[in-house]
């Protein structure tokens, strides 16, 4: 790949809003957009694909943080998708997977409502010939988008055999957790405009829109998979995995008794213990050894839709760890496969039949001046198929105390980010 650029940022002004920025892209352009629901937004404006093999040898030798003391969290570097079907025992290499050498990007700091264009001049001009298109449209943008219909794969009753299905697995001691996945369709075209609107109100922190030749994900995902930064010597790795859901409501009194109730479960505690161990030990295949540590077992977090119990895990690792031994370690991640993960994760293909395509992957950026590396769990992500349509996908994680309607109905508060109408 091009030496990374190490430029300063430039301010730009006037502040521009990345959903009415998106909803005016041109449609037969292409979009990497991430975090639209974090502090941080990054959309690449100048890039190019990269081969996975140069990718996979890459390390973080000669990172350095102090050559950006600007808080930002990209500048340039790489942003990559990472399929679920390409990570699950391929690695870093694995067919489906892409990689795109980002030269200039925009960053929103959408607190301080303060944007910047990193990297070349050419991501300037580039942004502004949308600025001119966003600024046209913006009134289309704010008009609010009707629910989306989800039509599932399989009916509620075959979805409740496959939990029931499971469950058995489990008494039977074949595995101790398996995130099963219900797959729907959306059959009718969505307006790219709508679809920019949701991604701006329902995105999660990390959310991400790719939108590349034969690949489209929109992702509403709140759950970060890895982050890691370069410090020292070494690097220090955190993992924040995501099990244990509940619905919310708008009434404030129910809303909190529905979050009392998840912190209280003892379910949803086993559900999220099983995977922090499991990531624990993932971890451990990579790290410096006695430094893998469990910061936080389990909190809770509200997002829009659903309460969750988020757990933290850190780590150091060398400087020479490659890309493709991260991946070869720890994808894809066990919030969304189980416990054994090799176990889960044949029960999965043999209960689904079927590929998951982008769903449940991950998608990444990687600073390569500064080292700064994050990434998602492609939950609540919708990809589009052969036929130009979306699908979409929701799953829970079933252990032994599992209820399959409770199942059903954590699936349906998980879809709320298409289901609901857009303000």
């Amino acid at each position: 790949m091009p030496t990374p650029e190490s430029t300063p940022p430039l301010p730009l002004t006037p502040y521009p809003d990345m959903g009415a920025l998106l909803a005016a892209w041109p449609p037969d352009q292409d979009i990497i957009a991430l975090g639209g629901g974090g502090r941080f937004a990054i959309l690449a404006l100048d890039w190019e694909e990269l081969d996975g093999a140069d990718v996979a040898a890459m390390t973080w030798q000669g990172a350095s943080a102090s050559q950006h003391a600007d808080g930002l969290p990209f500048h340039t570097g790489i942003v990559g998708v990472l399929p679920y079907d390409a990570v699950a025992g391929c690695g870093a290499q694995g067919i489906g997977s892409r990689y795109f050498a980002v030269k200039s990007a925009l960053v929103l700091d959408q607190e301080a409502r303060a944007a910047f264009i990193t990297g070349s001049p050419l991501g300037a001009q580039i942004l502004r010939q949308r600025l001119d298109r966003a600024r046209a449209s913006v009134a289309q943008t704010l008009v609010g988008a009707e629910p989306l219909n989800l039509v599932p794969h399989h009916g509620d009753a075959a979805y409740l055999a496959m939990v029931e299905g499971a469950l058995a697995d489990i008494r039977a001691g074949l595995y101790y957790q398996i995130n099963l996945l219900r797959y729907f369709s959306l059959p009718r075209p969505v307006d790219p405009r709508s679809l920019a609107r949701r991604f701006a109100i329902f995105g999660g922190p990390y959310s991400a829109w790719v939108r590349v030749p034969g690949l489209e994900l929109i992702s509403f995902s709140p759950e970060r998979f890895i982050n890691i930064h370069a410090q020292g010597e070494s690097l220090r790795v955190t993992t924040h995995p995501i099990k244990g859901t509940a619905k919310r409501s708008h009434d404030p009194e129910i809303d909190r008794q529905l979050r009392e109730a998840l912190a209280s479960s003892r379910k949803d505690a086993a559900e999220l213990a099983m995977i922090v161990d499991l990531m624990r030990n993932d971890l451990n295949r990579l790290a410096i050894p006695g430094t893998v540590v469990v910061t936080d077992p389990g909190s809770l977090a509200s997002f829009r839709g659903v309460h969750h119990r988020v757990a933290t895990i850190e780590a150091e690792l060398p400087r020479q760890t490659t890309f493709g031994g991260l991946c070869a370690a720890l994808c894809p991640g066990g919030s969304i496969t189980g416990a054994p993960k090799r176990a889960a994760m044949q029960a999965i293909r043999v209960y689904e039949g079927r590929n998951r395509g982008a769903m449940m992957g991950h998608v990444f950026y990687w600073d390569r001046v500064t080292g700064r590396f994050d990434s998602s769990i492609l939950i609540r992500t919708m990809q589009r198929v052969a036929d130009g349509a979306y699908e979409y996908a929701a799953g829970s994680g079933i252990v032994i105390a599992s209820d399959p309607k409770v199942e059903l109905g954590e699936i349906t508060a998980k879809c709320r980010v298409l289901t609901d109408r857009v303000p």
